[in-house]
């Protein structure tokens, strides 16, 4: 199986958004299933920490919180800073989620205790 690099995955993206008209967010929302049907065969239960940065994978990790909250299963969401001015898509996603009331907590509130990722 091929894996794809991180340069090489921005350029099947932006193909897909500029070649074939395909959205951010539908990419956003694709990638999100993928691991929202993954975690759920190899973790059934059980609290989720996700790691979202300031780009758009950041989307991604707010799409996926949002999946996971649905189903009944509760995420804790990691972020530089509430204040991080997101891309659109990925900013699209964050206020989904917020309006779901999926809280997110800053970075430093983790590295100043890692504990709490251990109900994760």
């Amino acid at each position: 199986m091929k894996v794809a690099t991180a340069q090489e995955m921005w350029e099947i993206d932006r193909l897909a958004m500029a070649e074939y008209h395909y959205p951010g967010l539908l990419l956003m929302e694709q990638a999100a299933l993928a691991v929202f049907r993954a975690m759920l065969d190899r973790f059934p239960s059980g609290r989720v920490g996700i790691l979202c940065g300031k780009g758009n994978n950041a989307g991604d990790g707010w799409a996926l919180a949002r999946l996971l909250t649905l189903a009944g299963t509760p995420v804790s969401v990691f972020s530089p800073s509430a204040a991080v001015n997101l891309p659109p898509d990925a900013e699209t996603n964050r206020q989904i989620a917020r309006a779901l009331g999926i809280k997110e907590q800053p970075w430093s509130a983790l590295l100043a205790d890692p504990t709490g990722l251990s109900s994760c």
